[in-house]
C-alpha cells in the first residue's frame, strides 16, 4: 500500500477558528485517503491513523505552524536507453540543474531540476526555495493571466513565506549576524511547461565555517520536508510506506577552490529493474484544495512521463501541425509608418494568405503601378501616426473602389475609410491609446448585415 502524506498547516488563531479549520481539513483528508486506499477498510484505517496523528502533532506544536511534503509516485516499464531518455527530457524541459547519473548495476538517475538547494561562492551562500507552481499558457496573454492568479494566491504566498523563514533560519546557523537577506521575493522563473514563484536568499559565512557547513545546515530543504523541519522529517520517516530513496536529496559538486553548487533531486526519473519511477510532491496548507494539489503533482510529473513514453514501441508525443501555407489569397498591406504592421502581416500569413507590405509615402500615397503589380484580393490599410490625408489614403481607396477590391482598415486605416465615405474626423480631448471603451451597435437594419449579425455591444481597447 502506498499513500501520500497529507500536510496540515495551522497558524496561530482563536480556538473557534482552529476547530473550524480542523473540521474542514478532516473532510478533505478523508476524501484523499479514500482515493489513495481504494476504500479498503484495513488500508484506510491505517492511513487515517497516520494522518490524524499528524493533526495531533499540529495541535500541540508550540511553533503554531507545521507542514509536510506530500508526494505521488508513478511507474512505467522502461527498456530504452537512459542517455536517450535524458536527451529527450532535457530537450523538452531545460533546467538549471540537470544530470544523467550512472549508479552502476543497471541503475540510473535522470534529473532535470529547477530548484537550487544551496550554492557557495567564496563566503557568500545562496539558496532559492520554490513554492507555487502553475502550468504555462498557450501564449503570452494566457501566461500573464495564469501568472497573475499565481501571484495573487494567498496559499502560494503563505507557503513561500514559510519556506523562506525556515531557510533564513538554516543560514543563520553559519552566517554572519545580519548578513542573511531576502534579495528577491516571489521572483518568477519559467520552463517550457511550468512557471514557479521563487525566493532568493543569501548570507555570508562566518569565520571558521566552510561550504560543507552551509550544506549541512540546510539539510534537508524545507520545500521537500516541512516545518518545523525535524518534526516533519520524523513524521515522514514514520508514516510514508516506501522510502524516498534518491528523491528530495541533492546532487552537485564540491569544488577544489572550496565552492559548491547543488540542486534538489526533484523532477527525477529513477531507472532500475526495467522500471522507470517518478515521484512528485507538493505541500498542503490549511487553505489547500485537494483536487488542485493532486493536479499539481501530475503537472510536475507530466514532462518526465511524456519523455518516458516517447520511445520505440511506446506512444509518441503529439506533434503540432505545420503552419498553414499560402492558399492563393493575395493581401496587400499598406504601411503608414506604423510600429505594428509586421505583426498585422503575420496574422494574415498565419491565416494562409500570401501577404505583401508596401510603405506609403507621406503626401503622395502609393502609385497605381505598384497596386497593379501586387494585384491584391484584399487591401489592408494599417495603423499609423497623424491623419489619413497625410498618407494619401484617398488615392488607394479610389483605386480599390474602381476595381471592386475589398478594403480592411485598422485604426488610421479605418479612419481613412470613414473619411473617404464622408465622415468628419475630430481629435479626442485627451489621448486614448490602449484605453478600454464600449462599442455599441447603432444600426441593426437588414441593409447592414455586418451590424445585424454582430454583437449588440463589446469592449475594445483603442
Amino acid at each position: 500500500m502506498s499513500h501520500r502524506i497529507v500536510p496540515v498547516h495551522v497558524g496561530r488563531s482563536s480556538n473557534v477558528h482552529r476547530e473550524h479549520i480542523q473540521t474542514n481539513r478532516t473532510l478533505q483528508i478523508e476524501a484523499v485517503l479514500r482515493q489513495d486506499t481504494g476504500g479498503n477498510p484495513r488500508l484506510l484505517g491505517a492511513a487515517r491513523a497516520s494522518v490524524f496523528t499528524a493533526r495531533e502533532v499540529v495541535r500541540e506544536e508550540p511553533a503554531g505552524r507545521l507542514s509536510f511534503g506530500g508526494r505521488q509516485s508513478y511507474e512505467r516499464a522502461f527498456t530504452d536507453s537512459p542517455s536517450a531518455l535524458y536527451e529527450r527530457v532535457l530537450a523538452a524541459n531545460p533546467a538549471p540543474y540537470a544530470a544523467h547519473l550512472n549508479l552502476g548495476r543497471a541503475e540510473h538517475l535522470v534529473i532535470v531540476s529547477p530548484e537550487l538547494f544551496v550554492r557557495s561562492r567564496g563566503r557568500r551562500i545562496e539558496s532559492a526555495p520554490i513554492a507555487g507552481t502553475a502550468a504555462r499558457g498557450a501564449n503570452a496573454i494566457e501566461d500573464f493571466q495564469i501568472l497573475r492568479d499565481l501571484l495573487l494566491s494567498d496559499k502560494a504566498d503563505s507557503e513561500l513565506v514559510m519556506c523562506t523563514d525556515v531557510d533564513r533560519n538554516d543560514k543563520s546557523l553559519v552566517c554572519e549576524p545580519g548578513s542573511v537577506q531576502v534579495i528577491a521575493h516571489r521572483d518568477v522563473e519559467t520552463t517550457p511547461r511550468l512557471m514557479h514563484t521563487v525566493e532568493h536568499i543569501t548570507g555570508t559565512l562566518r569565520d571558521g565555517y566552510s561550504a560543507l557547513d552551509a550544506f549541512i545546515s540546510h539539510m534537508w530543504a524545507v520545500t521537500v520536508t516541512g516545518a518545523p523541519k525535524i518534526g516533519a522529517m520524523q513524521f515522514i520517516e514514520a508514516t510514508e510506506t516506501s522510502a524516498r530513496g534518491w528523491y528530495a536529496g541533492a546532487f552537485g559538486a564540491f569544488l577544489c577552490n572550496g565552492d559548491m553548487d547543488f540542486g534538489i533531486t526533484i523532477r527525477a526519473v529513477h531507472l532500475v529493474d526495467g522500471m522507470a519511477r517518478v515521484r512528485a510532491g507538493n505541500s498542503l496548507l490549511a487553505r489547500s484544495v485537494t483536487a488542485y494539489e493532486e493536479a499539481e503533482c501530475a503537472l510536475k510529473a507530466a514532462a518526465l512521463l511524456d519523455a518516458i513514453d516517447q520511445h520505440p514501441g511506446g506512444p509518441d508525443l503529439e506533434v503540432p501541425p505545420d503552419p498553414p501555407t499560402p492558399q492563393g489569397l493575395r493581401v496587400l498591406i499598406v504601411d503608414h509608418e506604423d510600429s505594428f504592421v509586421h505583426t498585422l502581416a503575420d496574422y494574415f500569413r498565419r491565416a494562409g494568405c500570401d501577404t505583401t507590405t508596401i510603405r506609403s509615402d507621406r503626401g503622395t500615397g502609393i502609385a497605381e503601378a505598384f497596386l497593379d503589380q501586387a494585384s491584391p484580393d484584399l487591401i489592408v490599410l494599417s495603423p499609423g501616426p497623424g491623419s489619413p490625408g497625410e498618407f494619401g489614403t484617398g488615392r488607394v481607396l479610389a483605386y480599390a473602389t474602381s476595381r471592386r477590391i475589398p478594403v480592411f482598415g485598422v485604426c488610421l486605416g479605418m479612419q481613412a475609410i470613414g473619411e473617404y465615405l464622408g465622415a468628419e474626423l475630430k481629435p479626442l480631448p485627451a489621448p486614448a491609446h490602449g484605453v478600454r471603451s464600449a462599442v455599441s451597435r447603432i444600426d441593426a437594419s437588414e441593409s447592414n448585415r455586418l451590424a445585424a449579425d454582430g454583437p449588440r455591444g463589446l469592449d475594445a481597447a483603442s
